[in-house]
């Protein structure tokens, strides 16, 4: 009777582990078995054993075709990113080349008075230019070419200082020269408000007119940081460059 209670007990044991033994294939993410049974491989004939086989092979083959397609888009993803990168270096490369090409130009463009290399040159200067300076640049230039005046505009100063500029930057005691006029100013030290008040925008504008009997007239626009405003200067004179 002993031996009959322990094979009792020892079969109630196994008989308990065989209910609660979990296979690997229900930690598995499937499909809803609705939707399975929807598709092609979902034959709901035979045990639920051989239902089950079914859905995991037909689980697996879908599996290897996704791969399939992800190793082949990521393949393509690579050939793009490399195609990408051989135009990037192309892009990079026209810059240096456009400048030598322009270069070697110059006296073209003197001869039959183009000025491209001018030009860019001032369009670049001109995106830094405080936004009252450009208005008056911008429409300078377009009544000019347009009306045919023979003025000419340029932007001069400190391009890279105009990058880096801020009402608040700098505390360089820099005068605000006026064409036409002598001002004299105290030192920074004497009165460092004053100087902050008068601080220049590091970009000015420069309008040469052409007048009567070979005078020039020069206007020079110039921003005063603190105080928002615009100055004007003007000068008359012969040969202005």
């Amino acid at each position: 009777s002993v031996v009959s209670t322990q094979s009792t007990g020892y079969l109630q044991r196994e008989i308990q582990k065989c209910h609660t033994f979990k296979s690997l294939d229900e930690e598995l993410c499937l499909i809803p078995e609705e939707e399975w049974k929807t598709t092609e491989g979902g034959n709901p004939g035979g045990t639920k054993h051989q239902q089950m086989v079914r859905r995991l092979e037909w689980e697996l083959e879908q599996r290897k075709g996704m791969k399939g397609k992800l190793e082949t888009w990521e393949k393509t993803k690579r050939d793009l990113q490399t195609d990408i990168k051989k135009l990037e270096q192309y892009l990079n490369s026209l810059p240096p080349q456009l400048d030598e090409l322009l270069a070697s130009t110059t006296q073209v463009q003197d001869f039959l008075g183009l000025k491209m290399v001018q030009r860019r040159t001032q369009a670049e200067m001109s995106a830094w230019l405080p936004p009252e300076l450009y208005n008056i640049y911008s429409q300078v230039v377009g009544y000019s070419e347009y009306l045919g005046s023979g003025a000419v505009v340029t932007i001069n100063g400190d391009i890279e200082r105009a990058k880096t500029n801020n009402d608040s930057s700098s505390d360089i005691d820099e005068p605000v020269e006026i064409e036409g006029k002598h001002s004299k100013r105290r030192s920074a030290a004497q009165d460092p408000g004053k100087k902050k008040v008068f601080k220049a925008h590091p970009l000015t504008v420069e309008v040469i007119v052409p007048c009567d009997d070979g005078v020039h007239a020069k206007v020079l626009f110039t921003y005063l940081l603190k105080l928002r405003i615009v100055t004007v200067g003007i000068s008359l004179g012969h040969n202005f460059k």
